[in-house]
């Protein structure tokens, strides 16, 4: 059941190099899709809490343990009404790549032959082509899938990269997300999109074990955040057939040599990469006989 109202939580991390954990810190809290601005700052969204100070005090407490230092940490309501109209302030048709564009479903463009047209309400779950990080995603993907290809879209939020994978071609997308709103408006963009045959909807946390029993996958797609793609690279690696594409997003540009640095020793080579606004993607290949050990 959707609440009439949210909790918005701002937390402002002092070292960069934590982001990645703080956010992992609050996705593990039940928050609802966590954005990085460019300045490091995440705001995310909780149903509301029965004891409000109790809760946040046990967040502050957890954040700071995870960032090693204090986190400030701010909360506002928000009604869910005045979120769905956020969203819809200055969101029309946006030719994204070569052949996606991405569009509300109250203002669909005429579809062009060889194109991909993605129709999309959002609701509440992060993903939509007004921010670059999954413009950089969409991007790269349309350069990656190729037709019947094994795909996982991991953190598929509003479903959007495994719609637009489904519409490359992909034989099979399964897309995660441990967010049952994510899900719930995963399902209704797929089924709108007529993507249903080849998008599965898996409402869970995806953990390297999860992916390892999807091998072999043709591609894996994910837009969240840095140190949770990290974290995620033993089950990128086991779940990806050799020279299998990584497409990652998500990341500050500051944060693209880090990422390829502790992908090297899973066997994962830089193919591709894509910026804009601050905003870094990657395409990574599965080097067979390149990783370390």
């Amino acid at each position: 059941m959707i609440p009439d109202r949210w909790l918005t939580v701002v937390a402002g991390v002092p070292d960069s190099a934590a982001v990645g954990l703080v956010a992992a810190q609050l996705v593990h809290r039940g928050a609802r899709a966590v954005v990085e601005q460019a300045d490091g700052t995440l705001v995310t969204h909780f149903p509301p809490p029965g004891d409000i100070p109790a809760f946040l005090a046990a967040l502050g407490s957890e954040l700071n343990g995870a960032a090693g230092r204090t986190v400030d940490l701010s909360w506002r309501w928000q009604p869910h009404e005045d979120w769905a109209d956020t969203w819809r302030q200055g969101l029309g048709p946006t030719r994204v790549s070569r052949r996606i564009t991405v569009a509300p479903s109250w203002d669909v463009p005429p579809e062009q032959d060889g194109g991909v047209l993605i129709t999309l309400d959002p609701g509440m779950a992060f993903g939509t082509a007004r921010h670059a990080s999954t413009r950089c995603a969409l991007r790269l993907l349309d350069a990656a899938v190729r037709p019947g290809a094994d795909i996982a879209d991991v953190g598929t939020g509003t479903g959007i990269l495994a719609i637009a994978a489904a519409g490359l071609g992909a034989g099979r997308v399964l897309a995660a997300d441990n967010d049952p709103f994510a899900c719930a408006a995963a399902r209704v963009n797929v089924d709108a999109n007529q993507a249903a045959h080849a998008v599965e909807i898996h409402e869970r946390k995806v953990s390297p074990d999860w992916l390892a029993a999807h091998h072999p996958l043709d591609g894996v797609a994910a837009n969240i955040e840095s140190g949770v793609l990290i974290a995620l690279l033993p089950g990128f690696a086991g779940g990806l057939a050799p020279g299998g594409w990584l497409v990652v997003s998500g990341l500050l540009a500051e944060e693209s040599g880090d990422f390829a640095y502790e992908a090297a020793p899973f066997g994962f080579r830089l193919r591709d990469d894509d910026a804009e606004d601050g905003w870094w993607a990657g395409t990574f290949r599965l080097v067979p006989g390149s990783a370390d050990g």
